[in-house]
């Protein structure tokens, strides 16, 4: 059995163990491993960190062939035999005496990095709890989550476990919340990688770390990521605001090209779906890939949408745009209408479809611009769009907002009911 299979057996008993003792018993429960925002920890202080692959040992090894590693040999032994040459010792000795040299200096290499290791470990250990100690000294936070609790003796509680002694074991057993272990990897010359596992006794949660740095700053670099966790403020979780769609990709020979509208809108339709609002893609973004109802836009893109603005025809939203026509336009200038898209199943909530309708009104009164009643009547339609939020929105909604108050002392909504007009 390994060094770490020994440790790992006794670091499990000893969890058991504490669990036991407390009356907890390990189950699966949902949330934040940091539980409450008020919530804090006692992490038993014992923390052995293990070594582990040396990868820095193994990406030598392993990147010669057998040819490689006899040429080396080879170069090495001639090297040596060059030293004794024109010496009076017999041939038999000479390979005697090079290959006792190659196997000591070999042996020499062994034993000295065998004793530099000595107390890594310990060392690891002990600068990672002063690390966090001091992080917590030097950022003064109102509550400290994270506090180490007394040492106790390892062998000693091992001993009770092992003896089936509650009695002895009870006493030894500090409160503890959290009990942690790492593994300390060499990634060549000084360069550690130190990977610290801390588990939750309460329920058998567990949640990792990992830094990578030179040996002598690693274990401080870990501290801050563990300290940056904990103390870092806890946000809810993200609520998907159109749970009544259902997300599509586009058609699989379509998910690395543009098409035309008419095909986008077909395929979407063939699936039992349409082509989606400008507003609802915009959300759907914001949750992206890993939250539900949401996908993910690329930059410096435009998508295939639904919506019907100021003119008729077909409409795209602009990821990013310095255009004052706004974010959702026509491909009037662009010269073509090839574009990605995506599906979506579900009907458009109510706010879309009243913008929607505000929109086809303005596409009326545009109809009638000498005539200054229409004009009125379409620049309190824009200002009434802006109000509602949309992201369809003119960059020019002020102007139509103080063109409104200039004939009007009456709210947007109410000057078009006013007008007989309900949007």
């Amino acid at each position: 059995m390994t060094l770490f299979q020994v440790w790992f057996r006794r670091v499990s008993l000893l969890c058991l163990a504490v669990a036991a003792c407390s009356g907890s018993v390990f189950s699966a429960q949902a949330g934040d491993f940091r539980g409450s925002a008020e919530e804090q920890f006692r992490l038993w202080g014992a923390i052995p960190f293990i070594a582990g692959a040396d990868f820095a040992e193994y990406s030598e090894v392993y990147s010669q062939n057998r040819s490689d590693v006899r040429g080396q040999l080879v170069r090495d032994f001639t090297s040596m035999m060059k030293a004794v040459k024109g010496s009076n010792t017999p041939s038999a000795q000479t390979v005697q005496v090079v290959t006792d040299a190659l196997l000591t200096f070999d042996k020499l290499y062994e034993v000295h990095r065998d004793y530099a290791r000595q107390g890594l470990p310990e060392s690891l250990e002990i600068q990672f709890r002063s690390a966090l100690d001091r992080r917590y000294y030097e950022e003064r936070v109102a509550t400290q989550k994270v506090r180490f609790v007394n040492l106790v003796d390892m062998n000693e509680i091992i001993r009770a476990i092992n003896q089936r002694s509650s009695a002895r074991l009870s006493p030894q057993l500090p409160e503890v919340d959290l009990v942690g272990y790492g593994v300390y990897t060499s990634l060549g010359g000084s360069l550690l990688r130190l990977d610290l596992t801390l588990v939750k006794l309460s329920t058998g949660e567990s949640v990792s770390f990992s830094a990578t740095d030179e040996i002598g700053v690693v274990a401080a670099k870990l501290a801050k990521e563990v300290f940056t966790y904990f103390q870092t403020n806890q946000y809810g979780s993200w609520k998907n605001p159109q749970k009544k769609l259902s997300w599509l990709l586009p058609a699989p020979g379509h998910r690395l090209s543009a098409v035309e509208p008419q095909v986008a809108r077909a395929v979407c339709e063939s699936q039992g779906a349409r082509l989606p609002y400008a507003q609802e893609l915009v959300m759907a973004d914001a949750a992206g890939l890993f939250h539900s109802g949401g996908v993910a836009l690329q930059l410096h893109q435009r998508y295939h949408v639904a919506d019907q603005t100021r003119w008729s025809g077909n409409h795209f939203y602009y990821t990013v745009t310095g255009d004052p026509r706004g974010h959702v336009r026509t491909s009037a200038g662009s010269g073509s209408e090839l574009a990605p898209y995506f599906c979506v199943i579900g009907e458009a909530n109510a706010k879309i479809q009243r913008v929607e309708k505000i929109f086809r009104a303005i596409r009326y009164f545009r109809t009638q611009r000498g005539n200054r009643a229409e004009e009125i009547k379409e620049a309190a339609a824009e200002c009434l769009i802006s109000e509602i939020g949309s992201i369809t929105a003119s960059v020019f909604a002020a102007d139509y907002c103080d063109k409104l108050t200039e004939a009007t002392p009456l709210s947007a909504e109410d000057f078009l009911k006013q007008a007989g007009i309900a949007l």
